[in-house]
């Protein structure tokens, strides 16, 4: 992801617009047991990103990180006890989120700029 945003940053900087958009995972916020290279790497990944977006900013490009949680994947449907995740049942709606609507949230960090 870092070598992909040093490709891309000259041409969206020079053109002063430009978006990068990472999804990464909820274990930034919450470290997940037994995931401890995940969890410091995408930790990682964030901690560029967020120095990234600010630094980008003054030129047009915004960079979004989406850490995604509690949301239904292959992992997931393994025994929360086995992986050390939070059980559906102890969630509001007792599900995770589903694949379909997880990303719902991205066209608004992707739009293009007004025209004038």
């Amino acid at each position: 992801m870092i070598a992909l945003c040093q490709g891309f940053l000259p041409g969206m900087r020079e053109r002063r617009w430009g978006r990068i958009l990472a999804i990464t995972s909820g274990g930034v916020r919450a470290p997940l047991p037994n995931m401890v290279y995940s969890n410091t790497s995408r930790a990682g990944l964030t901690a560029y990103l967020k120095t990234l977006a600010r630094e980008v900013i003054v030129d047009g490009v915004t960079v979004n990180s989406i850490l995604p949680s509690n949301r239904e994947s292959r992992s997931a449907s393994s025994p929360s006890s086995a992986r050390g995740w939070t059980a559906t049942s102890a969630l509001p709606a007792r599900r995770g989120g589903a694949r379909a609507t997880s990303g719902r949230s991205l066209p608004s960090c992707a739009r293009s700029p007004p025209t004038t």
